[in-house]
């Protein structure tokens, strides 16, 4: 099915009782040093030159993962996040919530080691993860289940948790296994994309996990389905040129993560990361 719009790729610069409490001290602000690892906090993305740091962006942590294959361990982050589209760079560096010269060795995270574009996907190997999600200000909610592409439904309610728009909930209208446009960056495609309802995503949303609603609110625990990758947009040519509004969300399936990378997240079984 083709959809009649264009479609942006954001350049980032794309409590309840039941939450997990780690220790009194752990913030529940994205924004700060968060170790272990979780999904839904600040990370940076960049590359040396040089000895000269040049940063990519600011971005959402996706979720703690393992490779199927070697056991290893490590975070999803959005593909975008560590590739640049236009300029076909790297910038592999993570560091966690941002770099800081002052403390580049204690927020270091690690480099990208594998990434996939047309999933936008991308995995860094860290063995200090946790399986839980960062509900801003409120608390980490486990991961305890999680659905590939063919088991989300459309109309089904979901919810993100990203650094500029905190938590926002909204409905899948469509599924798509290709999605093709043309942009001003040239030919995008994408592959197992979730269409969502409203578009209430910023820069720095980019990576921020997707989740079912009702697991979230009802029960306080995690069914992780994917992360957020950008907006589709209506445009319209106006009086100074064209004008482009979001009108639909993108989140990138658990799919891609798994076969293109050969990771699954990691979940909370009998008290363990497993």
């Amino acid at each position: 099915m083709n959809i009649k719009l264009c479609m942006i790729t954001l350049i980032i610069i794309s409590i309840s009782t039941f939450a997990i409490v780690l220790s009194a001290e752990i913030s529940t602000s994205p924004y700060e040093r968060h170790r272990p690892l979780v999904g839904g906090i600040q990370i940076e993305t960049g590359r040396w030159i040089q000895y000269i740091w040049e940063r990519l962006a600011f971005s959402t942590l996706g979720y703690a993962a393992k490779n199927i294959i070697t056991g290893e361990r490590g975070i999803v982050i959005a593909g975008h996040a560590v590739y640049n589209r236009s300029t076909r760079t790297q910038y592999s560096w993570v560091y966690q919530p941002k770099y800081d010269p002052s403390a580049a060795n204690e927020y270091f995270v690690g480099i990208a080691s594998d990434w996939n574009e047309i999933g936008d996907t991308a995995f860094v190997p860290e063995s200090n993860v946790y399986c839980a999600i960062l509900i801003p200000y409120k608390g980490y909610y486990e991961v305890r289940l999680y659905r590939l592409f063919d088991r989300v439904e459309v109309g089904e309610r979901v919810c993100s948790a990203g650094i500029a728009t905190l938590v926002q909930c909204g409905r899948i209208k469509e599924k798509l296994e290709v999605l093709v446009n043309e942009t001003k960056e040239g030919t995008i495609v994408l592959t197992y994309v979730f269409i969502i309802e409203p578009p209430e995503r910023f820069q720095g949303d980019s990576g921020a996990p997707y989740f079912l609603e009702f697991s979230y609110k009802e029960f306080g625990w995690i069914v992780l389905i994917g992360h957020h990758y950008g907006s589709l947009v209506s445009c319209v040519e106006g009086p100074s040129g064209e004008v482009c509004v979001p009108v639909y969300d993108m989140a990138m399936s658990l799919t891609n993560d798994l076969e293109y990378l050969n990771v699954v997240p990691l979940v909370y079984i009998n008290a363990v990361c497993k």
